[in-house]
């Protein structure tokens, strides 16, 4: 297990500490839920990192918003005012069997990150980059920002991404 102390978080995490107080989502923007699909103990983490997207009006949680599941094609009705739920999933050997340590599942909704992947700041990438994918509907990546998988800030490249994908302009 890898000890972290709250100031190295602190300054690993600015962006998401900063992020923790936007309680107010957009009505463009769904409720999302996160489910431990495999009933592994939620960890805040996952919450924290997902919380990266929250500028884009985005309210991540591990409990039940009461909102209506969203319909399949939501980014391109704008029908917003639905939750959408994303399983996480922890199983070990996802290097060996797939070549990744973590990647996103668009038919099941499900974002898989290798049980291996223990050390805060990676599962932190891992679970804002993935969580991306599936809000966002899409498979690209950008250089810079969150959806490169080696950043927790929104960079203007992920805002142009969520402006195509999901007409949401900042």
């Amino acid at each position: 297990m890898v000890r972290v102390s709250a100031k190295k978080i602190a300054k690993i995490f600015p962006s998401l500490v900063a992020l923790g107080a936007c309680a107010e989502s957009r009505p463009d923007a769904p409720a999302v839920r996160l489910v431990m699909a495999d009933d592994s103990p939620p960890l805040v983490a996952y919450v924290s990192a997902a919380r990266a997207w929250s500028p884009l009006g985005f309210v991540f949680s591990f409990d039940a918003s009461g909102l209506p599941p969203c319909a399949p094609r939501w980014r391109e009705t704008g029908e917003a005012e639905c939750e959408l739920t994303i399983n996480i999933v922890r199983p070990p050997g996802l290097m060996e069997t797939h070549g990744t340590s973590a990647l996103a599942d668009h038919r099941t909704q499900t974002i898989a990150i290798d049980r291996r992947k223990t050390h805060p700041l990676l599962l932190a990438y891992a679970t804002a980059h993935e969580v991306g994918h599936l809000i966002l509907g899409t498979g690209e990546h950008t250089r810079r920002g969150l959806m490169s998988g080696w950043n927790l800030s929104l960079s203007e490249e992920d805002r142009e991404l969520a402006c195509r994908q999901i007409a949401i302009c900042l």
